[in-house]
């Protein structure tokens, strides 16, 4: 096995158990028993100097209920003494004085309890009592000085209980709150009505924005949440103290984090389960092997904009989000390279476009669509183009500003789609012939866009010196990057 990829990943989930002592109606993994292949403490332990020596810096212990593996506290601990911060997700019904202590003896850093709303709902989702467990656990944290956090799945069900918890927080003086959306996988897959329409993503948006702004308690929306929102962008920035406004740029799966399952078994992320995703295991291979391995987590780490479905493969900032979320992607649409159905920006993309379909007037969508392009609304002006063009197709100024839009959005595919119409209107127009070679090169077809841009070079007129010298300087930068490449 090639062993080329050099970056290390920053941080992971390590479910160091199956046991669980609830039966939570949306676990993600659907967790009951310790299952008898998991890793032995010496095991353990032996993973956790690993873990150090790959240059991690945080790892969350999770299950399962963590707590119920009696030497937890002694993987936490070797963690820290290996140079890694090791925190905890519970469900909280563990969390005694006594173990608060052993987590703080043991280096821990956040200990996380899940809460998934007021006492009724949350007693329903999980077992009655729990919710008061969790509020006196959350209390003692506080007293004894553990950074504590809640994260709580968002669901129609408990969407309303919000504001409460909130206020229940922010009373216990909470540090951070994180809100996911809850997704068909698990226990969950068999309750499809507590699903969140995806238009409701906006209202945790929201929630998480105006709840931040407040000042009393930070709240992080997870990872399923967002995307290129700017209420999200703010939120972001707030919560991660920065001056910068954070940017999504593509799932850390297999790039910059890691999953490890009860029995080692090492994937790019806990949520997606299938045993496709399997990278290796540290009983057979070592993990740092497993983890530089070029040919590992080439699901995430190959994936490109082109590869995707939907809006997220003609949307400007697919090159560098990638769909967002994979497991959102896998578990909603089946497929892992499907439209991103709660994207809030995709979703205002769909608003648009609904929009425009009831516009019927030709002239005034092709001066708006262009008006758009030459201001840099790339992506608003080739879809309020796209419609003009399906109501009359003979437009060769709109055919140019479309392949033009597309390229700015590296839409490659449909760059090229929008210059050969506007050839078949116009044979050998310079304008659609430039944005035609320059499309094939991008696409890794440059001798055909070199022989296209000379071959219309001449036949250029004589007086054409504006297109001539464009044509000249674009057909000697595809000569000097195909030199580059080749």
């Amino acid at each position: 096995m090639a062993n080329s990829f050099e970056e290390h990943p920053i941080t992971g989930v390590w479910e160091i158990t199956m046991g669980c002592n609830m039966r939570c109606r949306h676990c993600g993994s659907g967790c009951e028993s310790p299952l008898p292949d998991e890793l032995t403490t010496e095991q353990a332990l032996k993973l956790a100097d690993d873990i150090g020596q790959l240059g991690m810096r945080w790892i969350t212990l999770s299950g399962g209920e963590p707590l119920m593996r009696k030497d937890w506290w002694q993987i936490a601990q070797r963690l820290r003494k290996a140079g890694v911060v090791p925190n905890i997700i519970t469900n909280g019904w563990y969390l005694t004085p006594a173990m608060i202590d052993k987590a703080i003896e043991s280096g821990v850093g956040v200990l996380a309890v899940s809460l998934d709303g007021l006492e009724a709902y949350h007693d329903h989702m999980r077992q009655p009592g729990s919710f008061r467990k969790v509020v006196e656990g959350l209390r003692l944290m506080k007293e004894k000085g553990q950074r504590a956090g809640v994260i709580t799945t968002v669901s129609r069900a408990n969407r309303a209980d919000l504001p409460g918890l909130k206020r229940l927080l922010t009373e216990l003086d909470l540090e951070s709150w994180q809100l996911q959306i809850g997704l068909p996988m698990g226990n969950f897959q068999s309750a499809p009505e507590l699903m969140l329409d995806p238009e409701s993503v906006d209202e945790v948006i929201d929630f998480c924005h105006d709840t931040t702004l407040e000042g009393g308690i930070r709240v992080f929306p997870a990872d399923c949440v967002g995307y290129y929102h700017l209420k999200e962008l703010e939120t972001r920035r707030i919560v991660y103290r920065t001056e910068a406004f954070p940017i999504w740029d593509g799932c850390n799966a297999g790039r910059r984090s890691l999953g490890i399952l009860h029995n080692g078994d090492i994937l790019g992320c806990t949520s997606i389960r299938d045993r496709h995703f399997i990278e290796g295991n540290i009983l057979q291979r070592p993990l740092a092997e497993i983890w530089r391995d070029d040919q590992a987590f080439k699901w995430n780490r190959h994936v490109a904009k082109h590869h995707l479905e939907g809006n997220c493969r003609i949307c400007q900032y697919g090159d560098q989000c990638l769909g967002g979320c994979p497991n959102t992607r896998l578990t909603v649409e089946g497929r892992l390279h499907a439209g991103n159905a709660y994207c809030s920006y995709s979703l205002r993309l769909t608003r648009t476009r609904k929009r425009l379909m009831e516009s019927t007037q030709v002239p005034e969508l092709l001066e708006v669509g262009m008006g758009f392009v030459r201001q840099g609304a790339y992506q608003v002006g080739a879809m309020t183009l796209d419609r003009a063009l399906e109501l009359e197709a003979d437009h060769l100024e709109g055919w140019r500003y479309l392949g033009f839009a597309h390229f700015m959005l590296n839409n490659l595919p449909e760059c090229e789609a929008a210059n050969r119409r506007a050839l078949g209107l116009q044979p050998g127009d310079p304008y659609a012939s430039k944005g035609l070679g320059l499309a094939l090169h991008r696409q890794g077809r440059s001798q055909e866009g070199i022989e296209l841009l000379r071959k219309v070079l001449a036949e250029l007129p004589a007086d054409a010196h504006e297109a001539r010298r464009d044509l000249e300087h674009d057909l000697t930068v595809v000569l000097h990057e195909s030199r580059q490449v080749a």
